[in-house]
């Protein structure tokens, strides 16, 4: 499937292949894709960022600190298994 074909799909979340991004209009919250499961964005980045505050001290966030932080070190997957664990707890 050619994601940058669909509207509302937008390819590869910070950069990681197989995660993707649903746009459903600026009055509904974005959702995460990766194999087949679809959570919603915020459920995920919420628990990211929180670990990233946890473990850089840092509690004023910095969308650039925090790409850099990402960047440095290879959360991949990481992100892929926060994506299945909330769908998991989804599906129960």
């Amino acid at each position: 499937m050619k994601y940058k074909s669909l509207k509302g799909i937008h390819p590869e979340f910070c950069g990681i292949k197989g995660v993707y991004i649903i746009k459903h209009g600026e009055w509904a919250d974005p959702e995460l894709s990766y194999k087949g499961m679809t959570v919603n964005m915020y459920k995920v980045v919420d628990t990211i960022v929180e670990e990233y505050e946890d473990e850089t001290g840092c509690h004023n966030f910095d969308t650039q600190k925090f790409y850099e932080y990402w960047q440095r070190h290879d959360r991949s997957n990481h992100l892929k298994e926060l994506i299945t664990e909330v769908w998991e707890q989804l599906k129960n």
